[in-house]
């Protein structure tokens, strides 16, 4: 990966139902842009992975988990922050965003890096602690293209959410 972005990985022991697994993505991008929020980063999801300002990519998650008598036994979760490495056109670092441009490059890596973690923890902590309607109200309130048109296959639909099992919703845009 390009120097200068934040690439780590977390394995975790969630022992969720294996219908569960797209909830460990979704807690972990809920919980990382709620965590860059906090921090003054105008962050947004793009379903269902996607860490999203403004329109411009600034990170992304992946999950892959593995599979144990019904349930996720270990799952790791995958982050990639552009933080102060070159980025395409569609791409923005946390350093053009930020008053903090006269951190090192260092201390910006390991305070995205600390928001990441902690983010994760908090997605995580709270899916676990909430019930599944309550985390994806929370989720959506966070989409960027929520109630926005979507070409598939070559018909235009609308965005009107996310389902509790991660799905997004679609309906077909009036003509």
């Amino acid at each position: 990966s390009e120097p200068g972005g934040v690439y780590l990985s977390v394995m975790l022991e969630p022992d969720w139902p294996v219908d569960q697994f797209a909830q460990l993505t979704l807690c972990s991008v809920w919980g990382i842009v709620n965590q860059f929020r906090y921090l003054g980063i105008p962050a947004h999801i793009k379903w269902p992975n996607d860490i999203v300002v403004a329109g411009q990519k600034l990170g992304g998650i992946l999950s892959e988990s593995k599979l144990d008598q019904g349930t996720i036994s270990r799952a790791v979760i995958g982050v990639g922050i552009n933080v102060c490495n070159l980025v395409p056109a569609t791409g923005i670092t946390w350093q053009k965003l930020t008053i903090h441009k006269q951190d090192s490059h260092t201390a910006l890596l390991s305070k995205v890096a600390a928001a990441v973690l902690l983010g994760i923890w908090r997605g995580i902590f709270y899916r676990n602690y909430t019930d599944s309607k309550t985390f994806t109200d929370a989720y959506q309130s966070l989409l960027t293209n929520l109630n926005m048109p979507v070409v598939l296959e070559g018909r235009t639909f609308t965005v009107v959410g996310v389902t509790e099992m991660g799905h997004l919703t679609l309906m077909p845009s009036s003509q």
